[in-house]
Formats: structure tokens, sequence, C-alpha cells
């Protein structure tokens, strides 16, 4: 696994994707599956996404947050966001939520 890390985010793709770059990272639409339902577009948080020839379409890269709502919600599975994202423990945790060994608490 490849990873990007952006403070407490964590970004891991697979070794062999593409080079983890922003542009790589953005929702893939599949144009042969899209219906132009419109369900992705309305739901975007950011309107990211529009409509353009009756399909879905990224016309906002800069506005999308990576949130995964739009794939989460279309029903035919058209959009596709090509990696996973997990949250680090904060530096005064460990993963099990106790503080770290030697850490005192105020």
């Amino acid at each position: 696994m490849q990873q990007l890390h952006t403070g407490r985010t964590h970004i891991a793709r697979p070794l062999g994707a593409l080079p983890m770059e922003p542009s790589n990272l953005m929702p893939r639409i599949n144009l042969a599956r899209c219906t132009g339902c419109g369900l992705c577009i309305d739901i975007c948080p950011t309107q990211a996404l529009s409509q353009v020839n009756q399909k879905a379409a990224l016309s906002a890269p800069q506005n999308c947050t990576l949130c995964d709502i739009c794939e989460n919600i279309c029903p035919e599975q058209a959009i596709a966001l090509p990696f996973l994202v997990f949250f680090a423990p904060s530096a005064t945790t460990n993963p099990s939520g106790a503080p770290p060994t030697g850490a005192k608490r105020t």
C-alpha cells in the first residue's frame, strides 16, 4: 500500500496504482453506467458535481472533499473513489484510546 499523510488523514492506495497526485484521487464516474438520475449531484455537499450531457460530471474538482457520499448514493455504482481513507490516532492517544505510555493526564 502506498500512503499519503495529510495531518490526521491517511489515504491508502494499492501499490502499482496510478501515482498519488490530487487528480488521481478524485471520484471516477463511469459514463456507461451513469443514468443521469442526479442523486449524486443533489446530495454533494460542496457542489463539486453537475450534469453534463445528461450524465454526472466532476465539474468543480477543487470543491471535492473526497467524502464518498456520491459513491455511496449512486444506485448504478457509477461513481468510485480510487482510495481508502482512514484516520490516524492523535498524537496524545494510542489506537485503544488510552494515553501513550508515560503520558500524564492533567
